[in-house]
């Protein structure tokens, strides 16, 4: 069996039951584990596998005789991930692209052990809370979950965010004529910068 958080085991685990008569009778060992009962084969040795879930067991051990006793205890198994849904709105722009701030958040189940914990990672910094909020730039988002026996999981996504139009340079010749007008063929040029998601085109 491999222990989890709080008492959980998080690894498959079996239900081992020995039992003897002191006069060497036959001996049936029967129970209930979380309500459902169970009858072993006459011996006095007997194994259940456990369920998902937690809850108590009862068992009594039964000689030919007639003689009987009884025990109990309890369980709780999870060797299930949580659940993770990531949540992230529509791309607002072209080819991927943000062009508004992103709220990034995550909704988690776990129908055995419960959700523990839940978070957001950015760019491999520290675990936040949940919603985060992404503002211009490449950033790379981790969202996790944990479960109350503590199994995780995790799911990555990249978000390309950019709020800030384009600078544009244009390139306008001095004026050579009077009352600024210019007299000679004039060619104007443009330049564009974009320090985040870059240029896609310019045109004049």
């Amino acid at each position: 069996n491999e222990s989890g958080n709080a008492g959980w085991c998080i690894g498959n685990a079996n239900l081992n039951m020995t039992a003897n008569d002191p006069q060497g009778k036959p001996v049936t060992i029967r129970g209930t584990i979380g309500g459902s009962p169970f009858t072993c084969a006459q011996g006095n040795a007997c194994s259940k596998t456990l369920p998902e879930g937690s809850g108590s067991i009862q068992f009594w051990a039964t000689s030919a005789s007639g003689s009987s006793s009884h025990s109990s205890a309890s369980w709780k198994l999870d060797i299930s991930d949580p659940l993770l849904s990531p949540s992230l709105p529509a791309v607002s722009g072209e080819n991927g692209w943000y062009i508004n701030a992103v709220s990034a958040n995550l909704s988690a189940s776990d129908s055995v052990s419960g959700i523990a914990s839940t978070g957001v990672r950015v760019d491999g910094g520290a675990l936040q809370s949940a919603p985060v909020n992404l503002i211009n730039g490449v950033f790379s988002v981790v969202f996790l979950a944990e479960n109350g026996a503590g199994l995780s999981t995790t799911t990555q996504r990249t978000v390309s965010v950019d709020t800030i139009p384009p600078t544009i340079h244009p390139s306008v010749p001095s004026v050579d004529g009077e009352r600024g007008w210019h007299i000679s063929d004039v060619l104007i040029s443009l330049d564009a910068s974009d320090t985040i998601s870059g240029v896609d085109y310019q045109s004049i």
